[in-house]
């Protein structure tokens, strides 16, 4: 073997252990939320420093590794201007530099079983690893023991390669690798010993002075929390949405020890549901119009590292496929439901919410009213009174109430192409009129335990210019936007933790903001509640991490139900996270554009197949499901993919062997003629080298003839070396025509 074949060899044995090295550390500084890392631009990069590595190599410039590896950084900063591009090409090359150069190091069996060891344990706390992450610390054990057992790198190199081919390409899914059945075991004890530290520690503070980010049962307050990127959920969304809130529960007590109280629900309840039509119906909302601020979606929910009895789903519930309420869920629990997501930005929904609902405004032959005779139908239905939902609003403004369950079904139908007995049936549309009275009189919303002279002087004073309970909760909520947000914020020790928040820190976190709001509302008569969940952005993928938990209050606002709101500042408000659609386009496009849903797969599972027969949509297409893509799709896809970044690594290798030929031209030209021979030799020298036995022994240049091969000219090789020793050795000039010649003979060597 040639010694240029001998580099590039040793060269592939170093660079196998350091892609393996990178799999694993892009995955942890991507959960650990790291400077923005991102996996696929971090691996792009990272691929691109093992093929410079590779290229220096083979081009006999290894020792210009680390400089050509920074220029491409400098390349790309400057090429695309990104500032997430650039910061995960830097710490590619960052990570890259150090993994080579302790790869390379003198104790390299011992460096690399300990980079295994070590990786191998951060991963395994952590979290369950992906299957690349598994498969590519099996290779690095692989490889460690292997430097113990055998000189030949390069045949466990080729083994580990193979093994590697075998795990990622034999079952190409996305579930992690499951190391069964020693991962379940560590999972047990692994969940065990957190559940019970996370539970003292939030609950007694015994061992930190802050808590840890994350879905807790009820939550930690006062304390300061740490964030920690451990993904929780993985939610998978059927339609456009760019933030979804999943609630977990919600809690009636604000007390000087936290929340307290936790509201029985049933999971399933739909009921706010049969409010809302009421409420469109009542003023009149089109089909346009509801388009514009509602979008009927449906969210499939896994259960990763979380272990709790609530039910993550939205408060907007329209069904759901989960019938194990009150059990334990933890690790692939699996469930799904259809919701509706609302803009309250909007100013059709806006304005209805600020009016009232279906308790004012009601559609009569003289337009809309302002009369309030919804205790007459609850006294009615209460006392044995006739079906009171017969018609649609009588003359005048005496004739308010709640309209018939066959109006509002025909309503929904042309509304959301829904079928509204599918969703909820003539007797829970009515008993959900019976619960929004319940919650109206509910005094566990109303106390105020910790509302003081000052709490409810200042919310009348932020107030003052409302009309509306609406309105109201709104001006609270910008009020709150205002302070700023500290995850370390320490609020034990406090009589009043509100009130500290509220006149003296006037910092805090979601929990802070959420219990604060809802003992303002409380301070002017508006019922509230706190609830706690998640806060997803959906243009950061499926899975929802641990600091995506959340906090936030939910005021009852008449004639509509509970309403949320967003105080806490560092997140959009509703108004800020506005969808800014309006009732301009067709019909058609509004189905398309606007209303974000599929009939084949908003609507409740029993009629699927009527709204797919509607839709023209058969049960092999599934546009939106990307499991439903053929296997010719996914390959055509991946060699798409695959073939961007080859074209841009390629097109930036070539760039960086200009602008090194480049250098190299401009530094040769600037050479004295006595230099230039000098280099020209060494070049001649170099490209010898790698062709000569293992045996061959060189005393002189001239033991280099043999070797030479000329492609273009023809020189006297003896009379080229003996002028180069009188050069070097004598003294004497050299001529520009020997330079030149000597030149070329250097670059056709």
């Amino acid at each position: 073997m040639s010694e240029q074949k001998k580099l590039i060899s040793e060269q592939l044995i170093n660079l196998i252990p350091c892609l393996m090295c990178g799999i694993p550390i892009v995955w942890l500084l991507q959960t650990e939320g790291v400077l923005g890392i991102f996996g696929e631009y971090f691996m792009f990069y990272y691929c691109a420093m093992l093929f410079i590595a590779l290229l220096m190599t083979a081009i006999d410039k290894e020792k210009m590794l680390y400089y050509a590896g920074a220029a491409y950084t400098v390349a790309v900063l400057i090429v695309f201007r990104d500032r997430e591009l650039a910061l995960n090409c830097l710490a590619a090359f960052i990570v890259f530099s150090i993994l080579m150069m302790l790869i390379r190091s003198r104790g390299r069996r011992e460096v690399l079983t300990l980079i295994a060891i070590v990786l191998t344990v951060i991963c395994l706390w952590r979290a369950e690893p992906t299957k690349a992450v598994a498969a590519s610390l099996t290779g690095l054990i692989i490889l460690a023991i292997s430097g113990y057992i055998t000189k030949h790198g390069r045949y466990a190199v080729t083994l580990v390669v193979l093994i590697e081919c075998i795990v990622l390409l034999v079952n190409v899914d996305t579930s992690p690798l499951l190391w069964k059945p020693l991962t379940k075991g560590v999972d047990k004890v692994m969940l065990a010993v957190s559940d019970a530290f996370k539970n003292t520690e939030y609950r007694l503070g015994a061992f930190d002075s802050v808590s840890y980010t994350g879905y807790n049962e009820p939550g930690g307050m006062f304390k300061g929390v740490n964030y920690r990127y451990r993904e929780e959920l993985d939610v998978q969304i059927t339609g456009k949405i760019s933030r979804i809130y999943l609630k977990g529960a919600s809690y009636a007590g604000i007390t000087s020890n936290g929340v307290a109280e936790r509201i029985s629900e049933e999971i399933d309840d739909n009921g706010w549901f049969a409010i809302y039509l009421n409420s469109l119906y009542k003023y009149g909302i089109t089909k346009e119009q509801a388009a514009s601020f509602s979008k009927l979606l449906k969210v499939n929910v896994k259960y990763e590292y979380m272990k709790t009895e609530d039910v993550m789903r939205s408060a907007n519930l329209l069904s759901i496929d989960e019938d194990k309420e009150g059990d334990e869920h933890s690790r692939d629990h699996e469930y799904s439901f259809n919701y509706a997501a609302l803009d309250y930005a909007n100013p059709y929904l806006d304005y209805v919410v600020k009016n009232g609902g279906f308790v004012n405004g009601p559609r009569n032959n003289k337009g809309f009213g302002t009369a309030m005779a919804y205790d007459y139908f609850y006294r009615m239905n209460m006392t044995g009174g006739s079906n009171l939902m017969t018609d649609e609003g009588l003359e005048g403004e005496t004739s308010v109430k709640p309209a018939a369950y066959s109006v509002i079904k025909d309503y929904a139908y042309d509304i959301y192409n829904i079928k509204l007995e599918d969703i909820i049936d003539e007797a829970a549309y009515e008993q959900a009129f019976i619960q929004y009275e319940k919650d109206a009189e509910d005094e566990r919303y109303l106390d105020t335990a910790l509302v003081t002279d000052r709490i409810r002087e200042l919310t009348k004073e932020v107030t003052k210019d409302a009309a509306t309970d609406y309105e109201k909760a709104r001006k609270i909520e910008s009020f709150l936007r205002q302070y700023s947000y500290d995850h370390k914020m320490d609020l034990r020790g406090r009589d009043n933790y509100i009130e500290a928040f509220l006149f003296e820190t006037q910092s805090g976190y979601c929990v802070h903001f959420a219990s604060a709001m809802v003992v303002m509302l409380r301070s002017i008569g508006i019922p509230a509640r706190y609830t706690q969940g998640y806060r997803h952005v959906t243009k950061k993928g499926e899975a929802v991490y641990s600091n995506e938990a959340h906090a936030w209050p939910e005021a009852f606002i008449k004639g509509t139900g509970w309403v949320p709101f967003e105080p806490t500042v560092i997140y959009l408000s509703a108004k800020e996270a506005g969808w800014g659609l309006m009732p301009k386009e067709k019909k058609e496009e509004v189905k398309e554009k606007v209303s974000g849903y599929d009939p084949a797969t908003a609507v409740p599972p029993s009629d699927v197949e009527t709204q797919k027969k509607k839709a023209g949509v058969s049960d092999d297409m599934g546009d939106e499901n990307p499991d439903a893509l053929s296997l010719k799709d996914t390959v055509i896809g991946v060699i798409k993919k695959a073939g961007g970044y080859l074209s841009g690594l390629m097109g930036m290798a070539v760039l960086l062997v200009i602008i090194y030929r480049l250098v190299e031209i401009i530094s040769y030209k600037r050479l004295s003629p006595y230099d230039k021979v000098l280099s020209d030799i060494g070049v001649i020298s170099r490209k010898c080298d790698k062709r000569l036995d293992g045996d061959t022994k060189v005393l002189s240049v001239f033991d280099y003839i043999p070797y030479i091969k000329q492609k273009k000219t023809e020189y006297d090789l003896n009379e080229v070396f003996r002028e180069y020793y009188r050069i070097r050795y004598r003294g004497d000039e050299p001529d520009g025509e020997f330079v030149v010649r000597l030149h070329k003979l250097a670059k056709n060597a």
